[in-house]
């Protein structure tokens, strides 16, 4: 009983999120800022990014001890790179300090850390799904550029992912199952890793049914 209440406060939860707009960008990641009109007009908190690269960017700011600030994902970059489709993110800032060559201590501990999550530095992002690009690479010696093309979670060790897979079988685990995938959305190619649309109405018919499971 208790797990249908969460279900459903989670269901109200989501709810407002659609209603005021809220997108991925401003969830929780308490290692990660999103920085508007730090660069151009670009706004990475109004950003739909994918979310398997913001836990990715979030277990290694995490990992390195490190407060890093998103600058540019969607908004203000240049079309025609991973930035448009939201799997690619510039992070200009970190612990509050512009990223430099004379103060690229920090992002180096991030790029290492990254690393360790199995992003490929400094490589063609081309037949690469995740890259990191930084120091040593034409045009990034002001920020690091984080992308990912897929929405599987990396092996993060001590940061997990936000979804949890349903127990095996009956009607909770359908609906938890297709909650998951209305709260993640498709992309382009009918993948569940970016924060799109929300399936809102299959999703309150099966919390409606709880609810009236619960009176």
């Amino acid at each position: 009983m208790n797990e249908l209440k969460k279900i459903t406060r989670t269901y109200d939860i989501i709810s407002d999120m659609k209603k005021n707009k809220v997108t991925e960008a401003v969830d929780n990641y308490s290692n990660v800022d999103f920085k508007d009109g730090v660069v151009g007009n670009s706004r990475p908190s109004k950003d739909n990014i994918n979310v398997s690269l913001l836990q990715d960017v979030q277990t290694a700011a995490k990992n390195a001890n490190l407060k890093v600030d998103v600058t540019t994902a969607v908004s203000g970059h240049k079309p025609g790179t991973r930035h448009e489709s939201g799997n690619a993110v510039d992070i200009a800032m970190i612990n509050g300090k512009a990223v430099s060559r004379n103060n690229r201590a920090d992002a180096d501990k991030l790029v290492g850390e990254l690393v360790k999550l199995g992003y490929a530095k400094n490589v063609a992002e081309t037949g690469n799904d995740k890259v990191v690009l930084t120091f040593g690479m034409k045009d990034h010696d002001n920020h690091v550029h984080v992308s990912k093309k897929s929405g599987a979670s990396s092996n993060t060790g001590t940061e997990t992912g936000t979804e949890t897979p349903p127990e095996e079988g009956g009607y909770l685990s359908s609906i938890a199952s297709n909650m998951a995938k209305s709260i993640v959305g498709k992309d382009s190619k009918g993948e569940y890793n970016t924060f799109n649309v929300l399936d809102m109405a299959g999703l309150k018919e099966d919390i409606d049914r709880i609810k009236e499971l619960l009176k």
